[in-house]
């Protein structure tokens, strides 16, 4: 709970929630203020007192080097202590910052204007604050909600590309319903997205565990309502609240841009403390509180109130409830009946989540089944047709899947002289620590971290790879079924290495999606290896070696001395398995295209499998909201319409980008709220400069030009050889290029909405709407289709296209 021995959470939720207890009581008179005062002051005292005595006798004990064997228990007082009086100290400063604030100021300099409204000039004034809140609060919101989305609905990168359309068009909506002047005040809609968002983690929860059973599929139409249901509120409101804020500050021809300027510096920080700090130390639902109460406290800075102060109240009670108690994994636990579901923790990885049943223990990944203790079956599959087939297996190289227990399988030969183990996800190597699930051995060395990158830096060489990660169904998992990452394989394998790769059964039955799939691995295993093998069973095994390789379990099996449950004779059926594997060639495509990281095409056949169990080969059908997104486009303005191809562009570079981030330095994961943070950087920027540069329709015309010209060298990319880079290089590169199109996006959200119509307070809503609207469909397009098939140079060819046809048709002011 507090991450270490101190309780720096619990003592600052108790001591703000008391705090807040006791205003509420002195607000509403039932105690007196005089009381309030008094037992503050003396909380104050007492822990100054604790920890000041207690610091002075540790400053004397180190200083004499006394032997204080009482010392060391106090050392948790002392600074317990010290962390209660900044608290209460913070609290108190405030309280009272206006007095603190007069200390330091000049009253002969301060002037009170003739002509002004109290009210008009409160608003004004805490404009800045709230856009700031805002910015910080929906991204803090948006990354923990589709994180807890992707758990719930297992979701691979379609369902988790069109939760992001959806947060992106539903926000868009918001703030086109606000664009004519959106009324009210700020403060209750902060307050409701304050809340809201705790209500949108619950909803597809229950609605999961009591509509659908464990396991099973969920149509993507259910999937869009749920998602469209519990993103609703808290997306609308947001839109909303930003056209307020704009409506608020049009004092000036380009003050819109202030309120862009700081929501998405706003965003910035909401950003990076998701990635780094909230995410690293609390469950999703504490997150959401802790957000709750920082907007809280911006709205209490500026104006405090009863309601407000009641409301923070709660929220502080909520906290602490679910910091004392384990109501997460009580609520987790829905999604995982008639299992015992023993933790669940959010990573920078994902959400990792592990269940117990009959005394074996399944491990989960984003609500995805990664492997379970007592698999006996699939772990000797995956180790023993390749290491069988080896002469003399020294050398083995584990992608994934060590703690599932394929690495004791491999330390069954005597052979073997030395194991590494790579695992993805290093968080399932510390939470499989308590089960004792990796064997105690000098020969199995554990490495944490990409796949690929250790391939790329080890010196070392093996005699056999098993490559035990998930199928290619993500931009992230295909990387590891590419023609760059088999090239880079080879050069650490001996002549007579083996390398197994296993993809999902496809049982009696080989769809036309799955034999894609198939047909492309085997063709990129075919241009680096001389024999492949393909070996059915609970996965099909593709097998490649220089060496020759057997299909036929009763060849590689004889005489090999190890001892196994399932792989051997007397359990396999030869046969059978030799006639299997002759169907699935029989289906291949020998002219089927080589995989590569510029072309992930098994990606899009996943996806495309996916619909096609739902919907059948109804291509439209399964197009169709794709449309629906473009519709907006032929009833905007030309300039809306830019600004739309705009947005589509600037967040398909944004992905294009996190992309190749991934593909060569491992998971995106743990660096997405920087990349993210710095884009919106960008965005700031931009528009900050474009507030005192000329702009103008010719303008306006070049830059846009600029973005095309960006998409069509941005392809050089993953043929600049930029993985031979190191860490610090690759960023020096990377960063700027990150920039390059928020910048412009930036400048061009400034110069459409003085375009749209000059001096209007409904311009800059507008023109943000039909941004995130075409974002929406930039997202969705680029993950599931225009990268997979078309890969990266015509992708972006083609988005470089639609930036040129905006040009033509605003240049002629034509729809």
């Amino acid at each position: 709970m507090s991450g270490g021995p101190y309780h720096l959470i619990l003592l600052s939720v108790v001591c703000a929630g008391g705090y807040l207890l006791s205003y509420l009581l002195t607000s509403n008179g039932l105690i007196s203020k005089n009381l309030h005062r008094q037992i503050w002051n003396s909380i104050l005292l007492l822990s100054f007192f604790i920890s000041g005595i207690l610091g002075i006798m540790l400053v004397i004990q180190l200083n004499y080097k006394l032997e204080w064997s009482f010392m060391k228990p106090l050392m948790v007082w002392h600074v317990d202590a010290g962390i209660a009086l900044s608290v209460v100290a913070f609290i108190h400063f405030l309280r009272h910052r206006n007095y603190f604030l007069r200390m330091f100021s000049n009253p002969e300099k301060v002037s009170i204007p003739e002509k002004s409204t109290p009210e008009k000039t409160a608003v004004t004034s805490t404009v800045p604050l709230r856009a700031l809140t805002l910015g910080f609060a929906t991204t803090v919101i948006h990354v923990l909600m589709i994180r807890e989305l992707t758990t719930v609905f297992q979701g691979n990168e379609l369902l988790m590309s069109w939760t992001l359309g959806i947060w992106m068009l539903l926000t868009g909506a918001g703030t086109w319903m606000g664009r004519m002047g959106a009324r009210g005040k700020s403060d209750p809609l902060l307050l409701l997205i304050a809340w809201l968002p705790l209500a949108g983690v619950l909803f597809p929860d229950l609605v999961k565990s009591l509509l659908f059973q464990a396991g099973e599929l969920i149509n993507p139409l259910w999937f869009m309502a749920i998602v469209l249901i519990s993103l609703a509120p808290v997306c609308l409101l947001s839109g909303y609240t930003f056209a307020w804020l704009v409506a608020r500050s049009c004092n000036e021809e380009r003050s819109f841009v202030r309120v862009y300027v700081l929501e998405s510096l706003g965003s910035v920080v909401g950003g990076l403390v998701v990635s780094f700090l909230l995410v690293q130390w609390f469950s999703i639902l504490q997150s959401l509180l802790i957000t709750g109460l920082l907007i809280h406290g911006s709205l209490l800075v500026t104006r405090v109130t009863g309601k407000t102060a009641l409301s923070a109240f709660f929220q502080m009670l909520c906290l602490i409830l679910f910091l004392v108690f384990p109501l997460d994994l009580h609520i987790k636990s829905f999604l995982f009946p008639h299992q015992n579901l023993i933790l669940s923790k959010e990573t920078a990885w994902g959400n990792v989540s592990v269940s117990e049943n009959g005394g074996e223990y399944t491990f989960y990944e984003n609500g995805t089944p990664l492997f379970s203790t007592g698999d006996v079956v699939v772990n000797e599959e995956y180790i023993h047709y390749a290491m069988m087939q080896h002469p003399h297996p020294a050398g083995v190289l584990l992608i994934s899947g060590g703690v599932a227990g394929m690495a004791e399988e491999i330390l069954k030969y005597p052979a073997v002289s030395k194991v590494n183990l790579v695992e993805l996800n290093p968080e399932i190597i510390r939470l499989s620590a308590p089960f004792h699930l990796l064997p105690s051995d000098p020969r199995l060395e554990i490495f944490k971290g990409d796949g690929r990158r250790f391939i790329h830096n080890t010196q070392n060489s093996y005699d056999v790879i098993i490559v035990a990660v998930p199928e290619p169904s993500s931009l992230q998992m295909n990387r590891y079924y590419s023609t760059e990452f088999l090239s880079m394989l080879k050069t650490k394998m001996k002549t007579d290495g083996i390398v197994l790769f296993g993809l999902s059964p496809s049982g009696n039955y080989l769809s036309t999606e799955k034999t894609a799939t198939e047909s492309i691995l085997f063709s990129t295993l075919n241009a680096h290896f001389r024999h492949i093998a393909i070996v059915p069973g609970e996965r099909e095994f593709f097998l490649a070696s220089d060496q020759p390789l057997s299909e036929d379990p009763s060849h590689f099996m004889e005489g090999k001395p190890v001892l196994t449950r399932y792989v051997n004779t007397q359990y396999l059926d030869p046969v059978s398995i030799v006639e299997r594997s002759r169907q699935i060639r029989e289906r291949l495509d020998p002219a089927a295209q080589v995989n590569s990281d510029r072309h992930p095409l098994p990606v899009f056949y996943h996806s495309l499998q996916f619909l096609v169990l739902f919907f059948g080969r109804n291509y439209l059908l399964m197009c169709l909201p794709l449309l629906l997104l473009l519709l907006p486009l032929f009833l905007m303005r030309p300039v809306s319409g830019s600004m739309y191809l705009t947005g589509l562009t600037a967040s398909s570079a944004e992905i294009l980008l996190i992309f190749w981030f991934q593909t060569y330095f491992g998971n995106v994961y743990s660096a997405l709220g920087l990349i993210f943070a710095l884009f919106m950087a960008g965005l700031a920027a931009g528009s900050w400069m474009a507030r005192s540069m000329k702009t103008g329709k010719s303008r306006h015309l070049l830059v846009q030009m600029l973005i095309a010209a960006y998409l069509l060298l941005l392809p050089l990319l993953w043929t600049s050889g930029m993985a031979k880079l190191s860490g610090y290089a690759a960023w020096l590169v990377f960063i700027p290029v990150l920039l390059m199109p928020a910048l412009l996006t930036g400048y061009l959200f400034v110069s459409a909405s003085l375009l749209h119509h000059p001096g209007s307070g409904h311009s800059a809503p507008a023109i943000y709407a039909a941004d995130l609207w075409g974002s929406a469909l930039g997202v969705i397009l680029v993950t599931f289709f225009l990268v997979p098939v078309f890969g990266i140079q015509t992708g972006c060819l083609i988005l470089a296209g639609l930036n040129l046809v905006s040009v033509g048709f605003l240049a002629v002011g034509k729809k």
